[in-house]
This record gives C-alpha cells, structure tokens and sequence, in this order.
C-alpha cells in the first residue's frame, strides 16, 4: 500500500456498522497477518449511518462543522479523531495473485474500527472519498521490498549472510566517524531473518515525505529553534542526576519486532521516570505481538498503531507474557490471567511528534524527549548499518563494485528504535539510540546518528505515548 496525504485529504463518506460495547477485529486477524496478505473488503453486513466527514490539509477533520485532527500512519491508512470518536482503516488494495500487480485504492479502506473516546461503542466503518481517486498499479516482485523476499530470484545468489570482510575493511578506511564489523550472530542467518530485524512491512521504496512538509513547517521551525535554545547541548536518560531510566537492552531475534520492542521500551522508560524509579517494570511486547489486530505480528507493523493497541487494550509485564522470536510458540491466550495482576498499565495519548505524521522536527523531537521521557523513531538503514560498532552512524555510498544485489532488500526496510538522548562530539551533533539487537552489538546495544540533518530518515517519523498505571481491586 502507497498512499500520500494529499491523495487522503478531501470529503469523506464513513459508513459505520451498529455500535457495540463488545470490541471486534472488524474481521482482520490476530495479529494481522493473512496467507497472500488477504485483508478484509470494505464491506459491512448493516450499516447504522453515513457520515460526512472533510479531511483537511494538513491535519484537520471536520464533522458537523466540528472539528478535530487526523494523521496519515506511514503511507498505509489514517486515523481521524472527530466528534468524541475515532476511526482506524487502512487504505484498500487489491493484488492478482497471477501477474503479481497490486492495485491501490487511496480513496476507499478496508474495514477498519471506530469507538467513543472512553473506550465504549466498539464498532466497524469502511470509508469512500467523495471525490474518486484513480487507482495506481505496481508490480508486486518490482516494487515490494519483502513480502515476498524469500521467493525473490535475486536471493539464489546467496540465501544467507556469511559476513562480510571486504566492506567493513573499505569502512573503517573510509568513515571518520563511525567505526564497524563482521558480527558474528548474523553469519549463517538467511536473508529473509535479517530482514525481519527490521520489522516494517515495507512495501515500496518510496519516501512519504514531500515539499509540503516543508513548506507547512517554516514558522513554526522558527519558533521551535528559539525553544530549543534552553536545553541542555548533551543529554541522556540513563544517566540523569546519577540514574539510569532505560529497562535492559533486548535481543528481538529473528522476529520483525523492533516496532513493538521500541514502544514497550519506550513505555518501560516513561514508567520509571513518572515514578522517579520506583516502579520499574519491563512491558512485555508479547501480548501486543500476540493480540494485536492493528499489526502483523514478528511480520512487521509501527509504532503509532502499538500506541493505538495500548490506548484500546491492556499491556502487562514481561512476566505474564514472556518473549518468544517464533511467533508459533506463543498465543494471545498464552497470556496469564491480567485479573490476576496487582497493575496493569495502558496510554492515556499516543501521538507523532508534531502533531501528525510528517511533522517532526529536530527541535520538536528533543523537547518531547526531554520533557517526557525516550521516544521511538524509525529509520532506513542501508545494509552496512548491520557492522556499526561504534561512532556517529551516517550512510556512506558504497561503491559499485561492493554492492550486492541480495542486500539491496534490506535496504529498503524501515526499523524502529528508541531515541534516549542527544550530544555533541567534534562540533557534530548525534542522537543517542537504543537498538534492539542484544548488548554485544554497537556500542553496548546502543548506537549513535548524525542528528540535525535526517540521517535515513532518522527525523521523520517520531512517535510518543503516555503511560497510565492501573491498580486493580481484588
């Protein structure tokens, strides 16, 4: 799926099935993950009403001349909040299973979910854009990235990784900022795992972002920098007045988790600081992983829809729902009783830094994470980002002859990691980042990226959430 803002933007029509206080998966699956990726049609079997609702540039939603905000999530579907309720659909596609060509629908969901604000009044909508949006075509082996990597037959060549000495040599001789390796963890994994340690079901190759943002942002970037002013040049949430705030660095394994390991750790972290360390639990990703019908599982998802997971639904410890990389291993009904539990936690907001997706800046992104606590942001690394031992990461452009085919797949897959910090290292500036790749690889399971400039797309797509702590009577 590919679809722009500016594609979305316009009347809609939702048409809303009976509302219910029991909660439906409005027919997708649990996770959200479909043999040929089969998502349900917009179809519903009653229909209660019809709403008009206008999707304004950039990010205002009017209903009945009253009005809210909506989002784009990525360039798969939005979210609109208006009128005391939200809706979630993704945008429709079709794709012929014989030529392999998908088929995009930007003015039509699939069936997608809408509640009341207090979580009451479950029930599912599909929406049609007044104005018809002609369909766009691509081809499923041309433009896809992964799902269907593992069939692909640029991956004959070479099915699994056997490091890779040549490159990390030209590298280190190269890069004056940002040191690498061979790991041995990755040698002998396939392709197809590697590609799941970046864990976005990306599709195309193709960047969201656009003039707009830009032309959107000039002002109140001004403004931002004159905030930005008061804060401090280096910081870092595991060291703040001698205490570090960050759970433990985790291994996500072969599973495309780093979506939902991101948002737990980040959520962890905002626990801990709202209760100055006293409580310092370590979300289980599992149970999201495991139930969430927003995502896809160890077969990727993001960030802002984890946050819609935990605004809807409960998270628990790591106890109650232990990590498992092969997704077969462990149900949603795995889960241990969450009656059984003294506290329960869940988000009270979940937003993209700025407002809407597509409108982070560098200055906005410091002060949500100075103020609040780490924040998840998501990024495309290129296939040397996988030798990062040390130093201030930036792409480097390979030369012709060290490129390979095989790994140009992983290039294009988004990852989803945990901004802890900032700082400053030789007039260059950084973000501090916690990746989710075990403590032996970077820099202690961290690692450091050009801050200030985008760095693979490092500043584009910043996601925050608010923890609520829930005590329960027994």
């Amino acid at each position: 799926m590919h679809c722009l803002r500016e594609q979305v933007s316009g009347m809609w029509q939702f048409h809303l099935g009976p509302a219910s206080s029991e909660r439906s998966s409005c027919g997708h699956k649990t996770p959200d993950v479909a043999s040929e990726y089969v998502e349900p049609k917009s179809f519903l079997e009653v229909v209660d009403k019809v709403l008009s609702i206008d999707l304004q540039m950039p990010n205002k939603a009017v209903l009945n001349g009253s009005a809210g905000t909506w989002t784009m999530i990525y360039d798969e579907g939005f979210e609109v909040r208006v009128g005391g309720k939200r809706y979630l659909a993704f945008s429709r596609y079709d794709t012929d299973d014989e030529t392999g060509v998908t088929t995009n629908f930007c003015g039509e969901t699939m069936s997608g979910w809408y509640h009341d604000d207090d979580g009451s009044n479950w029930g599912c909508y599909y929406g049609v854009k007044s104005t018809p949006v002609p369909p766009t075509n691509f081809s499923t082996e041309a433009e896809h990235s992964n799902v269907n990597l593992h069939d692909s037959p640029m991956l004959v060549q070479q099915t699994v990784y056997q490091g890779d000495d040549d490159l990390v040599q030209w590298l280190n001789t190269q890069q004056l900022s940002w040191k690498s390796k061979v790991y041995p963890q990755f040698v002998g994994k396939s392709l197809r795992s590697l590609v799941h340690m970046a864990g976005h079901r990306r599709q195309v190759s193709l960047n969201p972002r656009n003039i707009l943002k830009k032309l959107l942002r000039t002002a109140s970037l001004a403004l931002a920098r004159i905030m930005s002013a008061s804060l401090p040049t280096n910081f870092d949430w595991r060291d703040v007045n001698g205490q570090n705030f960050l759970p433990p660095i985790r291994n996500q394994g072969d599973c495309g988790s780093c979506y939902v390991m991101a948002s737990m750790n980040m959520l962890s972290s905002r626990v801990r600081i709202a209760t100055k360390n006293e409580d310092k639990v370590v979300l289980s990703p599992q149970r999201v992983l495991a139930c969430s019908f927003y995502n896809q599982g160890c077969d990727g998802g993001y960030p802002f829809l984890v946050g819609k997971y935990s605004y809807d639904f409960e998270l628990v410890p790591e106890s109650c729902a232990p990590y498992k990389d092969d997704p077969s291993s462990f149900q949603c009904s795995d889960a241990c009783d969450i009656n059984s539990l003294d506290t329960i936690y869940r988000v009270s907001d979940y937003r993209y830094v700025g407002g809407f997706y597509g409108a982070a800046t560098e200055e906005e992104m410091m002060r949500e994470l100075y103020k609040n606590g780490p924040i998840v942001v998501s990024f495309e690394p290129t296939y040397e980002f996988m030798h990062y031992e040390s130093g201030i990461y930036k792409n480097s452009p390979i030369p012709e002859h060290m490129r390979k085919d095989t790994y140009l797949q992983w290039e294009k897959v988004g990852h989803s990691v945990l901004a802890v910090g900032w700082g400053e290292e030789n007039g260059e500036k950084y973000w501090i980042v916690m990746n989710t790749w075990g403590e032996d690889w970077g820099e202690g399971g961290f690692f450091r990226i050009r801050r200030g400039t985008d760095e693979a797309g490092i500043e584009s797509i910043a996601v925050a959430m608010d923890p609520v702590i829930v005590k329960q009577n027994k």
